[in-house]
């Protein structure tokens, strides 16, 4: 016995319908213009379809193509994203992607990839999407490579994160650290049980002479942060302390990394009182 269908039985538009008299006046009203207004009112039907637009459509394209010698031309050319091309609006021209713009685009998406593997613990397959995407000649960029460490910290595995770091940001990789990827290698540091604390500091006092990069209150966060889950008290003053001699001061989430002991919520508001005086006399 044959399968039925649930799905409703749907009427196909007959032959004589309205779209096809609407179709031939929109013909003959292009055989009128001329070729730049033609451009505008050539209508682009798959061959899987009948017709795409509906027949009121159909004549207001007409209608703005005939109207368009006495409007102004717009000065920029807005530009969407189809389909892997840019299609221009103004023109009706799809343009392909250029080598670096589909290189940028594929960065993007396997570090989206890279990023959903390392919250789902897939470290080794994290790895494996940036191996594919060297194989086919595509070099990666800061945010791909950062992503790939990240990645192996959430998945716990942190001598691979190391070695991935040092492979692109170290001294003979491709790439220059910025300060998310240093606050990324902290983590990965900070991740070990206990706390990797010789590396983390040495890292630090070297950001400015090796790395070129100057530590912000963001850097020192990360490592608050760590003082205040493994209750660290006295190095988490000494980084305040630090921070203050460095005229570094605390930003929105310096309180929030130390607030869970109060020891620290206290040497908070003495070694930074000069910032939040400032602050409370702005």
């Amino acid at each position: 016995m044959a399968a039925t269908s649930t799905l409703p039985a749907t009427r196909l538009p007959s032959a004589q319908t309205p779209w096809r008299s609407d179709r031939k006046q929109l013909l003959n009203t292009n055989s009128l213009l001329s070729p730049q207004q033609r451009q505008g009112v050539q209508v682009r039907c798959p061959p899987s379809c009948s017709y795409t637009t509906p027949p009121s459509k159909s004549r207001n394209v007409a209608a703005s193509a005939v109207a368009s010698e006495t409007s102004p031309r717009p000065r920029g050319k807005k530009v969407q994203k189809e389909r892997g091309n840019f299609l221009s609006l103004d023109m009706n021209v799809d343009r392909p992607l250029t080598e670096e713009e589909r290189q940028q685009e594929r960065r993007k998406e396997v570090s989206r990839k890279i990023k959903q593997l390392g919250r789902n613990g897939q470290a080794s397959a994290a790895v494996q999407e940036m191996v594919l995407m060297m194989e086919e000649g595509i070099m990666p960029d800061r945010v791909a490579a950062t992503s790939l460490v990240q990645a192996c910290i959430e998945a716990g595995d942190t001598k691979r994160a190391e070695s991935i770091f040092d492979r692109f940001f170290g001294k003979d990789g491709a790439l220059v650290a910025d300060t998310v990827a240093m606050g990324t290698l902290l983590r990965t540091y900070a991740a070990n049980k206990p706390p990797r604390w010789p590396k983390i500091m040495a890292l630090v006092a070297s950001m400015e002479a090796e790395y070129r990069i100057k530590p912000t209150a963001g850097i020192y966060n990360i490592l608050l942060g760590v003082c205040a889950v493994t209750n660290d008290t006295e190095r988490a003053v000494d980084l305040m302390q630090k921070m203050e001699s460095e005229d570094i001061g605390p930003d929105m989430l310096t309180y929030d990394a130390i607030r869970r002991r109060r020891v620290l919520r206290n040497q908070y508001r003495t070694v930074f009182a000069r910032f939040l005086n400032d602050e409370g006399d702005s």
